[in-house]
């Protein structure tokens, strides 16, 4: 009924244990989720995981237990509920150490797609994204930062491989970010993270048999309808912008020693 095609996941350091990113596969639902990068020191779990990894994977388990004929409000909220019960009734009141992922849904049994948050998709050739409006105001504070370091001579490009001083700069900005988790306001972005639900930030696309799906996270700056598309895509961005404050404007850069900026996640699949 799904025919997977193509499937990769890699962490921005190489490592698939510290990987935030994931992929389900199952009967009735192929799903990529993405934990947002930890900005507190809470770890979680038997494991000690960081907060971005952790909601990951409960939001991986919760697929396992989900009924096949769940539409996408009750989807949505039901993993809400799993990330709900980590908390085990006292959510932290420091903004940084709550659980945050975001995700897109493929459900077979309604033939739907179903997307909350910043990771992206190919129906066929046709191409769907939701970025958050406060990671742009994010990312041009730290690209003009550098700029203006760069232009005053304080700086050269090689210092911030070694150092990301814009990332240092908008730090305060990410790490009060989650204040506007589900909010409707201009900073608001949506994310399941167990507290608040904003099922406005659902958008649904329907599928046919016979079309081709590509599902993946952001870690990818534009998903292609290949694997070897996308990952040339994203290895050319990283070889003309490595710091992405330029050509690709991000929060964040690759990091010397690192494969890439961000996690990344893909999967490929034909709907029968």
């Amino acid at each position: 009924m799904m025919k997977v095609i193509e499937q990769f996941i890699q962490g921005k350091d190489g490592s698939l244990e510290t990987c935030e990113d994931g992929i389900f596969i199952g009967e009735s639902f192929i799903a990529v989720v993405d934990g947002v990068t930890a900005k507190g020191k809470k770890l979680w779990g038997e494991k000690q995981r960081a907060s971005g990894a952790y909601a990951k994977d409960v939001l991986l388990g919760a697929f396992g237990t989900m009924r096949h004929d769940i539409d996408a409000e009750e989807a949505l909220q039901y993993l809400s509920d799993s990330l709900a019960k980590e908390y085990k009734g006292v959510v932290p009141t420091d903004v940084r150490e709550h659980l945050q992922a975001v995700l897109i849904i493929y459900s077979n049994h309604k033939k739907e797609i179903w997307l909350h948050g910043d990771c992206q998709c190919l129906v066929n050739d046709k191409y769907y994204s939701c970025n958050k409006p406060i990671d742009r105001i994010v990312s041009d504070a730290r690209a003009m930062y550098m700029e203006a370091l760069l232009k005053n001579g304080e700086n050269q490009l090689e210092d911030f491989t070694v150092r990301d001083i814009g990332r240092e700069l908008v730090q305060p900005l990410l790490d009060r970010q989650a204040l506007f988790a589900n909010d409707t306001c201009e900073y608001g972005y949506v994310v399941l993270n167990g507290i608040n639900l904003n099922l406005k930030g659902l958008h649904k696309i329907k599928v046919c048999k016979g079309d081709k799906i590509v599902l993946a996270s952001d870690g990818y700056p534009r998903v292609r309808e290949t694997l070897a598309e996308s990952e040339d895509y994203l290895q050319g961005v990283i070889e003309r912008d490595p710091l992405c404050f330029r050509e690709y404007k991000s929060t964040k850069g690759l990091r010397k020693g690192n494969v890439s900026f961000d996690d990344r996640a893909f999967i490929s699949f034909m709907v029968e």
